[in-house]
C-alpha cells in the first residue's frame, strides 16, 4: 500500500537521534504493504485421534498418545482428557488431563472410556473417544469379550458374566444384534451409539446382581435402538435394571414395541444398598409404541433426567418412587398419545431429605401427579411450579417438615390438590410443620377428608403446625369434610388474603388467637361452610385481641378460655359464639371495648340455641371498660366454673363482674341465661342505672344479683 507524505509537517531546530529517523521507515516497510500480501491459511480443519491398545492388563501403565492431523499451521493447541466411564471398583483419576499425551494405570477389570478434546488458537475444536478393556492376568487376553464385527447379527441370550461391548456393524438395513429370551447381564455391558438390537417375542434384557448397563456416550451422535422383531406394542418385555452397580446410564436410546406379559418398557429396581446419592442417568431417552407403563422405577437410585419422552404408549407414562418425582422436569414429554399420568408411590415410607431444593415441575400437556401413599418430605425447600396438578389416594396426604414450601401458581396456571375422585373420604390434606417462609398463591385445595397416620389432629385441607410460618393469597379451599385451614400448635400465619372458602364442612378456618391479624382484604366466605361460617379460634392468653368480622355474616367461634391481659376490642357488627368450655376473661388492668350500634350490635352467645357457655368475665378495674349495644345470651352454663377462681362470684351468668371489676354497660340485651343475667361481686363496680338502660329477657333467675 503506497504511503503519502504529509504536506503540513512542522519543522524544528532540534536534531533527532538517528534511530528515531530510521524507525518510522522500518515500520513503513514492515506494515505499510501488508494488505498487498495474502494471509496464510491458519487452519482448514482439525482432526484428532488417540493411539492406545484396546486390551491391557490391570496394574500395568498404558500410554495414550494424541495424534492431531489436518491442515493447521503453527497453531497452539489446548488438550483436555476426560475419563467418561470406568468399571465398578475402580478409583482411577486422570493426573494430568491437559497434557499432550497421558498415561493411566487401570486398577480394576472392565472398560474405560476416555475422551480427548483438542482446540486451537482460532477456536476450532475436535474430539474423539477410545474404549480400553482391562483384563486380569488370570484371564486369557487372547479371547477378548469385545464382539468385534460379526458377519451376521449376533444373538444375545443366556447369562453374560463377563464385560462386553456392543458395536454397530454399520450394515444398512440389518440389525446388529438379536435379543432372544432373557439376556442376563452380570458384568459391564457397554453399548456404543448407532447400535440396533432387535428383540424376539417375549425377550428381555435384564441387568442383575452387580451388572452395569452403559448405553451410549461412545459415538452417541447416533441413537441406540431397541425394537421388536414384530413392530407392534407388547412384542418383547423390555429392559430391567435390577443391580447394585453405581455407574449406569442410558444416553440417546430409543425403546420400542415393549410391555408384554405385565412387563415394563424400562424397569428400574434394586439399586445400591446404602442410602447415599447414587444417580442413574437418563439422557435423551425415548420410549414409544409400547404397552403398559413406559418407565417403572422402584429402586434406591436417584434418577438424573435430561430428556425423557414417551409417546404412543398404551398406559400411564411413568411410575416412580417418592425421591424421583422431583427428577422430572421440562425435558420430559409424556403427552404424545399417552395416558399422561405420573404415578408416585412412597412404598418404603422413607422421607425425602436428599436435596436442599426440590422442584415439582409442570410437565408438558395435561400431566397429573397421582400419589398412592403418604408423601413425606423433610428438611427441604419444596417448590411447585405453576399449573401442576396433584391428586392423592383417599386417606393419604402430604406431610412436609422443616425447610420451606413454595406453591406459587398464576391466575392462568393454578396449582391444584385434590383426591382421586370427587366422593368418599377424600385425601388427608397438606401439613406444613416447623417449616418457615411457606407461600401458597393461586392454589386450589379440595376434596380433603380425614387425617393420616402422621398426625391425629382434626382434618383440614391445609394444616399449619409446629413453628411453621405461612402466607396464603388467592387460594381456594372447598368441597372438603374438614376445615379449610387448621392452624395447630405454634404455627404462624403472616397473611390470608383474596382467598375463598366454600363447602368446608367443619368450618372455614381454625386459627390461633394471635393469627387473627393475618386475615387481610379480599377474602370470600361462601355459604356451605360449617359452624355457621364462623372462624374458630383456639384458646390461649395474649395481651391484645381485636375481633372484627371479615364480612357480613362471618363471625368467630371461641373453642376455649381466652384470657386478655391488655386490651380486648370487639368491633360493631361482630358475632362471637362460645363452646361450653369457652369464655372471655378480662384480667388485671386490661380494658374491654365492645361498642356496637343500633344497626350493628355485637353478638355474644353460645354455639346453638340449646347449649350454654359460662359467660363474659370481667376482673379488671379499668374505668374504660365499656359495653355498648352488645347482645349477650345463653350464658350461665357450660362445663367450666369461672367462679372457682373468683370467690366473690357465687355462680355463672351471661356477664360476671368480680370485686375487682368495673364496667359501664348501656343499650345491651341480656337474655336466656341459665342463671341471672348479670352476676356482680359484692364490691364490683357498674353504672348505677344499668338495670334501666339495658334490656333483660328470659333469664332463669332474674336480671341481676349481688351478695348482700
Amino acid at each position: 500500500m503506497p504511503i503519502k507524505a504529509s504536506k503540513n509537517v512542522a519543522t524544528s531546530a532540534v536534531k533527532l537521534p538517528w534511530f528515531m529517523v530510521v524507525l518510522p521507515i522500518i515500520l513503513i516497510l514492515i506494515y505499510g504493504c501488508q494488505d498487498e500480501v495474502e494471509d496464510p491459511q491458519d487452519c482448514i480443519n482439525l482432526i484428532t485421534n488417540i493411539e492406545a491398545p484396546e486390551n491391557v492388563v490391570v496394574g500395568q501403565a498404558v500410554q495414550l498418545l494424541s495424534n492431531n492431523t489436518g491442515t493447521c499451521n503453527a497453531q497452539n493447541f489446548r488438550y483436555t482428557w476426560t475419563l467418561l466411564t470406568k468399571p465398578g471398583g475402580s478409583s482411577l483419576a486422570l493426573s494430568n488431563p491437559n497434557a499432550i499425551n497421558i498415561a493411566i494405570v487401570p486398577d480394576a477389570p472392565g472398560f474405560y472410556i476416555i475422551e480427548l478434546a483438542v482446540a486451537n488458537s482460532s477456536g476450532l475444536q475436535a474430539s474423539t473417544q477410545i474404549t480400553i478393556r482391562a483384563i486380569d492376568e488370570a484371564q486369557n487376553p487372547g479371547t477378548p469379550v469385545d464382539p468385534g464385527i460379526p458377519s451376521t447379527s449376533t444373538v444375545l441370550t443366556g447369562i453374560e458374566a463377563n464385560d462386553r461391548v456392543l458395536k454397530s456393524r454399520n450394515v444398512e438395513g440389518e440389525a446388529d444384534y438379536i435379543l432372544r429370551g432373557t439376556y442376563r447381564i452380570r458384568g459391564q455391558l457397554v453399548i456404543e451409539g448407532g447400535t440396533t438390537i432387535i428383540a424376539e417375542e417375549g425377550a428381555k434384557l435384564l441387568v442383575e446382581n452387580n451388572g452395569a448397563l452403559q448405553a451410549g456416550r461412545v459415538n452417541n451422535t447416533q441413537p441406540i435402538v431397541f425394537e421388536g422383531m414384530n413392530p407392534v406394542a407388547g412384542t418383547w418385555c423390555g429392559i430391567e435394571i435390577n443391580s447394585r452397580s453405581l455407574n449406569q446410564y442410558l444416553d440417546n436410546v430409543i425403546i420400542r414395541h415393549t410391555g408384554s406379559d405385565e412387563c415394563r418398557s424400562l424397569r428400574i429396581t434394586g439399586g445400591p444398598v446404602d442410602a447415599g446419592f447414587h444417580p442413574l442417568e437418563l439422557t435423551n431417552v425415548t420410549i414409544e409404541k409400547g404397552a403398559g407403563v413406559a418407565l417403572y422405577e422402584a429402586s434406591n437410585y436417584y434418577l438424573v433426567i435430561n430428556g425423557l419422552t414417551t409417546k404412543e404408549h398404551a398406559n400411564n407414562a411413568i411410575y416412580v418412587e417418592e425421591e424421583n418425582v422431583f427428577a422430572l422436569n421440562a425435558t420430559c414429554n409424556f403427552n404424545e398419545g399417552n395416558n399422561s399420568s405420573v404415578l408416585v408411590s412412597s412404598y418404603y415410607g422413607v422421607g425425602l431429605s436428599q436435596f436442599d431444593q426440590n422442584v415439582l415441575s409442570k410437565l408438558s400437556g395435561t400431566v397429573t401427579y397421582f400419589f398412592f401413599d403418604n408423601f413425606v418430605t423433610q428438611g427441604n425447600a419444596i417448590i411447585i411450579e405453576p399449573g401442576v396438578r396433584i391428586r392423592f389416594k383417599n386417606n393419604k396426604g402430604w406431610y412436609h417438615q422443616g425447610g420451606s414450601f413454595i406453591a406459587r401458581g398464576t391466575p392462568a396456571a393454578t396449582i391444584t390438590f385434590r383426591s382421586f375422585g370427587t366422593g368418599g373420604n377424600g385425601w388427608a390434606g397438606l401439613e406444613l410443620r416447623n417449616s418457615a417462609n411457606n407461600e401458597l398463591a393461586f392454589v386450589t385445595i379440595t376434596n380433603f377428608g380425614p387425617r393420616n397416620f402422621y398426625n391425629s389432629v382434626t382434618r383440614a385441607g391445609l394444616i399449619l403446625s409446629g413453628n411453621s410460618s405461612t402466607s396464603i393469597d388467592n387460594c381456594i379451599f372447598g368441597g372438603g369434610d374438614g376445615y379449610g385451614i387448621l392452624n395447630d400448635e405454634e404455627g404462624k400465619i403472616t397473611n390470608i388474603s383474596n382467598t375463598q372458602f366454600k363447602s368446608c364442612k367443619l368450618g372455614n378456618m381454625q386459627l390461633r388467637l394471635d393469627n387473627i391479624t393475618a386475615i387481610k382484604q379480599g377474602n370470600e366466605f361462601v355459604a356451605g361452610n360449617g359452624l355457621a361460617n364462623a372462624i374458630s379460634l383456639r384458646p390461649g392468653t395474649l395481651d391484645q385481641l381485636t375481633l372484627a368480622s371479615p364480612e357480613a355474616g362471618v363471625g368467630f367461634r371461641m373453642l376455649g378460655k381466652t384470657t386478655v391481659q391488655s386490651a380486648l376490642t370487639i368491633e360493631a357488627g361482630t358475632e362471637v359464639y362460645f363452646e361450653p368450655e369457652a369464655y372471655f376473661e378480662v384480667t388485671e388492668n386490661a380494658t374491654i371495648t365492645a361498642n356496637g350500634s343500633a344497626n350493628a350490635p355485637i353478638i355474644m352467645s353460645s354455639g346453638t340455641s340449646s347449649s350454654t357457655w359460662p359467660g363474659l368475665l370481667i376482673n379488671s378495674a379499668n374505668t374504660n371498660n365499656t359495653l355498648q349495644y352488645v347482645n349477650i345470651s345463653n350464658g350461665g352454663g357450660g362445663s367450666v366454673n369461672p367462679q372457682n377462681s373468683y370467690p366473690s362470684l357465687s355462680n355463672k351468668a351471661n356477664l360476671m363482674v368480680t370485686n375487682n371489676g368495673y364496667v359501664n354497660m348501656q343499650n345491651c340485651t341480656i337474655s336466656n341465661s341459665a342463671t341471672v343475667g348479670v352476676l356482680l361481686g359484692k364490691e364490683a363496680t357498674i353504672n348505677a342505672d344499668f338495670l334501666q338502660v339495658n334490656t333483660f329477657e328470659n333469664n332463669a333467675q332474674g336480671p341481676s344479683s349481688r351478695p348482700e
